[in-house]
């Protein structure tokens, strides 16, 4: 499912229209990422958890070249129980 589809069974399942339903998408989103940026965490019961965490630089090899990877900070996602059906 990408975007488009989530947008269409929105408005279908809401009742409402497709631009609508693109909006409210679009804010949930927002939301999300607002969360993440500021507290670090957006957690939801029965779907699941977004954290921001900081990776450590390492070292790789790229063709047989060691590089060095810099320290990152990337968003995490791990599902819940009830989202896995456990």
């Amino acid at each position: 499912m990408i975007k488009q589809d989530l947008v269409k069974e929105v408005a279908r399942q809401s009742n409402i229209t497709q631009a609508l339903a693109l909006e409210v998408v679009n804010l949930v989103r927002d939301l999300i990422v607002r969360a993440v940026r500021v507290e670090g965490v957006f957690e939801m019961q029965k779907f699941g958890t977004f954290k921001r965490v900081r990776r450590q630089s390492r070292m790789v090899k790229a063709f047989g070249t060691p590089m060095k990877v810099p320290a990152k900070e990337v968003v995490k996602f791990k599902a819940s129980r009830a989202f896995l059906g456990q």
